[in-house]
């Protein structure tokens, strides 16, 4: 039982500090159009 206890306590732990640092980094991914001419095979 006291297994149980501490893997929740640990599950609980990992949740909010991933839930901190998720919030306090304001990850940002820079977006760019790529364009690229296709062309059909064969040819």
């Amino acid at each position: 039982m006291k297994f149980l206890g501490t893997l929740l306590a640990i599950i609980i732990f990992l949740a909010v500090g991933g839930g901190i640092y998720l919030g306090v980094a304001d990850i940002s991914i820079p977006q760019k159009t790529v364009t690229q001419d296709i062309t059909p095979a064969g040819q």
